[in-house]
């Protein structure tokens, strides 16, 4: 199948090249030729990263919040999140700065809910993992939600007492055992200022039906990425290195299988 779909789309864009196919039935303006398949593999930026140093040891880990929903308005805290994270449309959600981890669920976002950083700077990562594999959820942001978050910078944050894994530069994170054909949707509307990576080695990565995206540095890494219904995304193509995001080849933003 086609490693980049984008379906009614209008794509503007320095390159966009893939080892894989690319099925577009839009417009497409880009500053370095034609959509380019079978191209050379880029190099995965964050092929060593890791969720945890043993997603088995998960059980010992204790819960921030069980089956966690607001309605908000809310600050929460970084920590563990069992059973998934689901927020209300209407919701103002403040997130202080840190790793959410969040087990065995979505990260799920209503319409119309609003996601932001606290301020004073320091960024979060949402890690989206399970004890088992099977149960690995999903990251999706639904229409019409406003988002302006921030990756930590190049120190990351490190998750809890027991793990010295930091995540520079990781916006959100899926673990890479998730079923191929999972979905991870930013969503109808969207006003979204995400900065940061969004990596998600082994699933897909939707742009749907008007999400709206401007950035000074974003990254996708995905076994699939698809553009449907108008979506936009726009990067300045700065703030990376404050970011600590690793560059993918040569060329940013850049979208990677």
């Amino acid at each position: 199948g086609a490693a980049i779909r984008a379906k009614g789309d209008s794509i503007v864009a320095d390159a966009m090249q893939a080892v894989g196919g690319i099925d577009y039935d839009g417009s497409v303006s880009l500053t370095y030729g034609p959509p380019r398949e079978g191209a050379p593999a880029v190099e995965d930026p964050h092929a060593d990263l890791v969720v945890l140093p043993d997603p088995s040891v998960l059980s010992a880990e204790p819960c921030e919040e069980v089956n966690f929903s607001t309605n908000g308005p809310e600050t929460i805290d970084p920590g563990r999140y069992c059973g998934g994270m689901s927020i209300g449309g209407g919701a103002v959600i403040t997130f202080n700065p840190g790793v959410y981890l969040i087990t065995e669920g979505d990260f799920d976002v209503s319409a119309g809910a609003t996601l932001q950083n606290s301020g004073g700077g320091g960024g979060v990562t949402f890690i989206i993992t399970a004890e088992n594999a099977n149960d690995i959820g999903t990251f999706k942001i639904n229409g019409s939600a406003t988002v302006n978050l921030t990756a930590p910078g190049p120190l990351g944050h490190t998750y809890g007492p027991h793990y010295s894994n930091a995540y520079p530069g990781i916006l959100v994170f899926v673990d890479p055992r998730s079923d191929d054909k999972s979905k991870n949707f930013f969503n109808g509307g969207s006003n979204m200022q995400m900065e940061g990576a969004i990596y998600v080695p082994n699933a897909e990565v939707w742009f749907a039906g008007g999400a709206n995206i401007t950035v000074g540095c974003l990254q996708v890494v995905a076994h699939q990425v698809v553009f449907t219904g108008n979506s936009t995304i726009t990067s300045v193509r700065d703030d990376c290195g404050a970011l600590g995001v690793k560059t993918a080849g040569s060329h940013l933003p850049r979208i990677a299988e």
